[in-house]
């Protein structure tokens, strides 16, 4: 008790810094002082990316300003979300600088003015949005005359090659499970886009997510294409017709 006496006798500054501190507590957030506010990148998408030349724009965007626009058009045709805050093609924009960059949320939400965590649900948006247009670019031929001719003049003389297979590694972060099954044979982790293209480059099938460490002949057995191509009833391709691909694919016919 002595000690206590002791504390407070004549040492009116430690009491008044105690009274102020617990006064503190109860005061409103607003009375508080302010955090540092966060600093962010200004006018990107308002004022640099306007003035970029069609090359430049290209080359931040792997794509040019016309199929940007094509693009924002059909996404505007599908979109309907209530958050009007944030214009449609700047997520757009900020979209596709993360698909087409290696770079996090934070940086590329800097860069556009957005915080992380919004950016992170704009995005998810977004590629959703696209992945519903998938259908209307990438699907199976129906008519393989023209593109037959055009291949057996590329590959002097080969008939009846309607496309091209193969694989491709997308690179991921290390899953938090699985670490494995997603290493692949480059020494990274990943996982398997499977593309077949017709003679302009354009995909007419895709099939994406199975782990980098699967091989490219098992990737293509667990695809929807292979399916369709060996279907007994109705298969997608005559008998005098083929995909070419590398030694990893199998011949079926």
């Amino acid at each position: 008790m002595d000690r206590v006496q002791f504390l407070f006798e004549d040492n009116g500054i430690n009491v008044a810094a105690i009274i102020n501190a617990a006064l503190n507590l109860n005061r409103p957030n607003n009375q508080i002082e302010e955090r540092e506010r966060v600093v962010r990148n200004e006018n990107y998408f308002e004022v640099t990316i306007p003035n970029y030349s069609d090359l430049q724009f290209r080359e931040h965007f792997r794509m040019s300003r016309q199929t940007f626009q094509a693009l924002l058009n059909e996404i505007g045709d599908i979109y309907n979300a209530t958050d009007r805050i944030v214009p449609l093609d700047k997520k757009l924009l900020f979209s596709i600088w993360l698909l087409s960059k290696p770079e996090s949320f934070l940086a590329a939400g800097d860069r556009f003015g957005l915080p992380k965590g919004y950016g992170h649900t704009i995005f998810n948006n977004m590629v959703n949005l696209i992945c519903q247009l998938l259908q209307r670019y990438i699907n199976w031929p129906e008519n393989h005359v023209h593109t037959i001719n055009v291949f057996r003049n590329r590959s002097r003389g080969i008939p009846g090659i309607v496309g091209a297979i193969d694989g491709r590694h997308i690179p991921i972060k290390q899953p938090a499970g699985n670490l494995q099954d997603y290493f692949n044979r480059k020494q990274f982790h990943s996982i398997i886009l499977q593309g077949t293209c017709n003679e302009r480059a354009l995909f007419i099938d895709i099939n994406v997510g199975q782990p980098g460490r699967m091989h490219d002949a098992r990737v293509f057995r667990l695809s929807p294409l292979y399916q369709r191509l060996t279907d007994p009833v109705n298969p997608i391709l005559r008998q005098d017709m083929h995909l070419i691909g590398d030694s990893a694919y199998p011949l079926l016919t």
